[in-house]
């Protein structure tokens, strides 16, 4: 008995071969567009003659389904239908008015240019992560000497007035920020360098001329961070200064030096003008207060609502009861204070005279 086959097999098996197509199609158009990234290209290469491989199986299963003669059996009823995977469904493309209704596509990926040798690559990722060794550095700084008519390209030196009135934190951090002036001093001479000779040979072929469109781009670029690296070492310095200095030397420009080589001479003009000024103010005729007088005959100051202590409370004494007055309260006498005490009289020595 031959084996059973489902009426929609040839349907099902077409539809994925359709499917299968339009993704390969879609992997090539990828492919063309982005075959600056290797890695990428080689992967979906081997996706396409994967993809490819299972096409042309899909195919040659489907032509082998053709040639096998079906059973005129009945077939048996209730029998599930074939399953197919909703993933391999191609979308259909929505009208733009829809698309405007479900609003803006979201941003896509950074999309980079043309891959750089596998070499470069890797060792240039090690130093962006790692950096490079202080020898290292400093031996390619010494190697390339800045050219003798772009001076300017040299870390501006910190002036001396500035450097005394500025705090030990600005100035280290004037140091590193120079420091990064020099090495970039260092980058713009070696362009500098091979843009002068491709341009002594005078050759106008199309390579030629992109090779001087890529490394004048990169130099000017890079003096325009050198700039901004001066601006950025005035304004940290700045900002240690008194608010006269700042409004009188925030338009210098630079040279050899950060603030310019007159800065001694605006600072000079500035305090002789300030100098100036002040002798022709007028004088201050404004009188000195009085100190305030008080009476002579007034006593001691004392607040409007003081209150002496108050006065003491007399003292009670209770009634004494006497045998003789028949059992009556007799009133109690009041205390005599010590003072009105009266001392007793000294009895006479002279012998009393008795009376006849």
């Amino acid at each position: 008995m031959g084996k059973r086959r489902f009426s929609g097999d040839e349907e099902y098996y077409a539809r994925k071969i359709r499917k299968l197509e339009h993704k390969m199609e879609k992997i090539r158009r990828e492919r063309r567009e982005e075959s600056s990234d290797s890695e990428w290209s080689s992967e979906s290469s081997d996706a396409v003659q994967y993809d490819e491989e299972l096409v042309n199986e899909l195919a040659d299963h489907h032509v082998s389904e053709q040639e096998v003669p079906r059973t005129e059996g009945p077939q048996e009823e209730n029998q599930p239908s074939p399953v197919i995977d909703p993933q391999l469904e191609i979308t259909p493309e929505l009208d733009p008015s829809i698309l405007n209704i479900l609003g803006d596509e979201p941003a896509k990926e950074e999309v980079f240019s043309k891959a750089v040798h596998k070499d470069i690559a890797s060792r240039w990722s090690d130093i962006l992560i790692n950096g490079l060794k202080d020898d290292v550095k400093k031996e390619i700084i010494s190697c390339h000497d800045i050219p003798e008519n772009l001076t300017l390209l040299q870390s501006p030196i910190l002036n001396p007035e500035i450097k005394a009135a500025v705090n030990e934190n600005a100035l280290k951090r004037d140091v590193i920020l120079s420091e990064k002036q020099r090495s970039m001093a260092c980058v713009l001479t070696c362009i500098a360098d091979l843009m002068s000779s491709n341009l002594e040979n005078s050759s106008d072929t199309a390579e030629n001329k992109g090779s001087l469109k890529l490394l004048s781009d990169a130099g000017r670029l890079l003096c325009h961070i050198h700039y901004e690296e001066s601006l950025a070492r005035r304004n940290f310095l700045q900002a240690c200064l008194s608010k006269d200095v700042k409004e009188n030397i925030k338009d210098l420009k630079r040279d050899r030096f950060l603030f310019g080589t007159d800065l001694s001479e605006k600072l000079k003009s500035m305090k002789a003008i300030t100098k100036t000024g002040a002798e022709m103010r007028p004088a201050s005729t404004k009188p000195t207060p009085q100190p305030r007088s008080r009476p002579a005959e007034a006593g001691p100051s004392r607040a409007l609502n003081w209150r002496g202590p108050p006065p003491p409370a007399p003292r009670r004494t209770y009634a004494r009861t006497s045998s003789t007055a028949g059992g009556r309260r007799q009133p109690a006498a009041t205390a005599t204070p010590r003072s009105a005490r009266r001392e007793p009289r000294p009895r006479s020595s002279r012998p009393a005279t008795s009376r006849r």
